[in-house]
């Protein structure tokens, strides 16, 4: 690659590059595009990569950040999806739990609440594995994320651990689709 092509591709790129040094310390080098460095080549020497194929760390960051959203976003929807059909078929054995705890499932049940719940657990689990409606999904699970923490908290502090593993799914999920929610967050008021 010739300096020209180098300052080409670094004037349409324009940004702030994190080399590596030997020692894992990152620092920032700003690439001005309209000087031409003779020392490009000595960083292409010292890394073994022409700068050319170096990704900004903005886009870097963006790839990295989906591929966790994804995953999120799936294993949010995996589980939602499995215990709101659990709440219909029983397929994952179950027992009553003793206290304060039990009586609330035992009204959950006899007044048929409890089917709701599991139905907008399944509604929200299969959108999020659908991708479709992503931020309807969410919505409908972050009351029922709420519940589940409440549940939790107040009567049996100790199946918290996914509840709250839940919520930071949920949290990297909304993260991702943030320009989205955003519009509930606005005062309409004039």
């Amino acid at each position: 690659m010739t300096m020209d092509q180098r300052c080409a591709f670094l004037r349409s790129h324009k940004a702030d590059y994190k080399i590596a040094l030997g020692t894992n310390i990152y620092r920032n080098i700003r690439l001005e595009a309209d000087k031409k460095f003779y020392f490009i080549g000595l960083f292409e020497d010292w890394l073994g990569t022409p700068v050319s194929s170096l990704q900004p760390p903005n886009k870097l960051k963006h790839s990295y950040m989906k591929i966790v959203a994804l995953i999120a976003r799936l294993l949010l929807g995996l589980t939602f999806f499995v215990f709101g059909l659990n709440g219909f078929l029983h397929f994952i054995p179950a027992s009553k739990p003793p206290g304060l705890a039990g009586q609330f499932f035992g009204a959950m049940f006899a007044s048929h609440y409890a089917y709701l719940v599991f139905g907008v657990q399944f509604i929200g689990g299969v959108l999020l594995l659908a991708n479709q409606f992503v931020p309807l999904a969410l919505i409908l699970l972050a009351a029922v994320i709420a519940n589940i923490l409440v549940f939790h908290i107040t009567m049996q502090p100790a199946g918290l651990a996914p509840g709250v593993t839940a919520a930071i799914l949920w949290l990297i999920v909304a993260y991702q689709v943030r320009t989205a929610l955003r519009p509930l967050f606005t005062n309409t008021r004039s």
